[in-house]
Formats: C-alpha cells, sequence, structure tokens
C-alpha cells in the first residue's frame, strides 16, 4: 500500500523478522542516534535561536511526552 509507504509504517518484512521485532529495532535506533549528547545540544542550540521555536517547544511540550508514553507501551 503506497499511501503507507513512509519511515514510520513497515511495508515490507524482511523473511526471519516480524513486524513486532522491526518496530523496536527501530525505536532503539531512533533513541540511541538521536539520544546522543551531540544531537540533543544541536537540537536546543537550534531551538533557542528562534524565541517561536522556544514557545511551540513549551506548548507542545506535553503531547509529545503523552505521544512517547503511548508508543512505548505499543512496543514494550
Amino acid at each position: 500500500d503506497w499511501a503507507l509507504m513512509n519511515c514510520l509504517n513497515f511495508v515490507f518484512i524482511p523473511r526471519g523478522f516480524t513486524k513486532e521485532e522491526l518496530e523496536k529495532l527501530y525505536d532503539s535506533f531512533f533513541k540511541r542516534f538521536y539520544g546522543r549528547p551531540k544531537m540533543l545540544f544541536k537540537f536546543f542550540s537550534m531551538l533557542w535561536k528562534s524565541p517561536e521555536s522556544v514557545y511551540r517547544f513549551v506548548k507542545d511540550f506535553p503531547s509529545f511526552l503523552k505521544a512517547r508514553k503511548n508508543l512505548r507501551g505499543a512496543h514494550d
């Protein structure tokens, strides 16, 4: 289904894997890559350059935490 073709949906499952295994591997990679101090520093330094970005970050942070909690529950 081409409508699902993006970086958030697995439309191809290689032999030897399950969709759940791929989701866990993706989550693990995402956390390790973007959780590195260098990446966090880049994100926050970019964020503070724009007052508009700071406002949106603070305003949307509760939604981010809720989505993160829902994702963790779905993949645990």
